[in-house]
């Protein structure tokens, strides 16, 4: 019985040292938590802003193929009046379109520099030593992977 005892108190031991090793871990990392969690939601908003503007562009895609069919479908029956007055339209409307995906790279290339940011705080903020490894949990954020 006093093998048990002492085997108990040990377990008893060992525990109360993986959480005040596990507690002071977290108390360390509050802010990076707090952190990674404003983050988090900051990303989610960034997200669905991107992908509004990439639904503009797949519209603006869509009609400037309907232009070009329109153009080309001009240019067919030689109506050339009508296709000259369109073209320069078209042209003005590629440059915008062009413009729009250039400045959406980039916004989507800062975003993944920002996912990149936020992964390297949670591998460094979720990581927890214990004394004997116990499934107590960790940062409730998870990686993301970058936008392609």
């Amino acid at each position: 019985m006093g093998f048990l005892k002492g085997l108990g108190g040990i377990v008893l031991l060992f525990g109360v040292i993986n959480l005040m090793l596990w507690g002071g871990q977290s108390l360390y990392y509050r802010k990076d938590t707090q952190r990674i969690k404003e983050l988090d939601a900051q990303l989610t908003k960034e997200k669905a802003s991107l992908g509004e503007v990439k639904d503009r562009i797949v519209q603006q895609e869509r009609m400037l193929d309907g232009m070009l069919n329109q153009l080309e479908q001009y240019k067919r029956v030689q109506n050339i009046s009508r296709y000259n007055s369109s073209v320069n339209e078209y042209n003005r409307l590629v440059d915008i379109y062009r413009m729009e995906v250039a400045s959406h790279n980039a916004q989507v290339v800062v975003f993944n520099q920002k996912i990149d940011d936020v992964n390297a705080l949670i591998q460094r903020a979720g990581t927890r030593w214990y004394l004997i490894p116990i499934p107590l949990g960790g940062v409730s954020g998870k990686a993301r992977p970058p936008i392609k």
